[in-house]
């Protein structure tokens, strides 16, 4: 399994569109895209205008994949303008160990 963490910053007259934004792209991305596992949107408790992401494929290559489609590609250009500043701490990371419960 290949995992990304990512975290931004949002124009705060914008949260709630991104927030929207962010919704849909997440379901669609796991409603769609088989390789997905998991999305997940967080937002930061000290800074309402700051958010993590968090999502889970099962290769980089399904990570890849998921930037080239339709659903993405709409979502990045819906948010583009909602950003304060770029992504940041864009971390890929490989899993060692995984448990969920139910």
């Amino acid at each position: 399994m290949y995992a990304i963490f990512v975290a931004v910053n949002v124009k705060p007259e914008h949260v709630p569109a991104f927030e929207e934004a962010n919704t849909i792209n997440g379901k669609s991305t796991v409603e769609s895209e088989p390789d997905c596992f998991r999305y997940d949107m967080l937002r930061d408790e000290n800074n309402p205008n700051r958010f993590y992401f968090i999502e889970f494929f099962k290769n980089e290559a399904a990570l890849h994949a998921h930037w080239e489609t339709p659903h993405f590609k709409k979502y990045w250009e819906t948010i583009g303008h909602m950003l304060d500043g770029e992504f940041e701490e864009r971390v890929g990371m490989e899993s060692v160990y995984s448990a969920v419960s139910d």
